[in-house]
């Protein structure tokens, strides 16, 4: 069983050590080629040595060009899942307040960048939401992800608090906890990669509204998730 097995895998890498190096055993024999040609016309023996050496790199670097041009066409899913790697970025958050609706409510939002240089998709597989003591239990939301072109930004909202539950005592700092992880990749791809943060957040709820945060914990890693 062993001997079999090792049988196989020697037939697997020398297949694949051909098919690496296949644009240069396609050279040899177009020099080979070339080389009878010339013996053939007849050539002096410098003149057959050039014609061999300029018809191998001419074949040589015209089949390069070509798996050159083939791959610019269609990067590989390796490639595409490379390029995307750390391309989503966590831009901020973004705090909205609502003081005209009944009851008054705060939203808070993930911006998310796109940093790298391709479009990406994201969706977001989980994200919870605490401020203060209060959660909301089983939040709606407009949609799961969506896509950002490169260089540009998207902020995705948690649905709304409602003032009087986070804030009964109209204090003007309310602290919360955000946490979320998003999947994302290329459009045409599957997902390759996922984002995960945990904030520590500080909310300022007075007349100049705003937000800080600390990153407690983050990591982006490969993964290899249908679409």
């Amino acid at each position: 069983m062993n001997d079999k097995t090792n049988r196989f895998e020697r037939l697997v890498n020398l297949g694949a050590s051909v098919y690496a190096l296949w644009p240069v055993l396609a050279a040899a024999v177009g020099g080979i080629g070339a080389a009878i040609w010339a013996h053939l016309a007849d050539l002096s023996p410098l003149s057959l040595v050039l014609y061999v050496i300029l018809s191998s790199a001419g074949t040589l670097w015209t089949l390069l060009g070509v798996i050159w041009l083939w791959r610019e066409m269609r990067p590989s899913r390796e490639r595409i899942a490379f390029e995307c790697a750390y391309g989503l970025a966590l831009d901020g958050l973004h705090l909205a307040t609502d003081d005209a609706q009944v009851p008054p409510s705060i939203q808070l939002g993930i911006v998310l960048r796109n940093a790298s240089n391709l479009p990406l998709r994201y969706k977001v597989e989980e994200i919870h939401v605490i401020v203060g003591t209060t959660a909301i239990p089983y939040p709606t939301f407009v949609s799961d992800g969506g896509l950002i072109s490169r260089g540009t930004a998207t902020t995705y909202f948690y649905p709304a608090f409602p003032r009087n539950a986070i804030q009964p005592q109209n204090q003007a700092k309310v602290t919360a906890v955000v946490e979320f992880t998003i999947a994302y990749g290329h459009p045409d791809y599957d997902l390759v990669r996922r984002l995960k943060r945990k904030l520590d957040v500080s909310l300022r709820l007075d007349d100049k509204p705003g937000v800080v945060y600390l990153v407690r914990s983050e990591s982006d890693e490969d993964i290899r998730v249908k679409a």
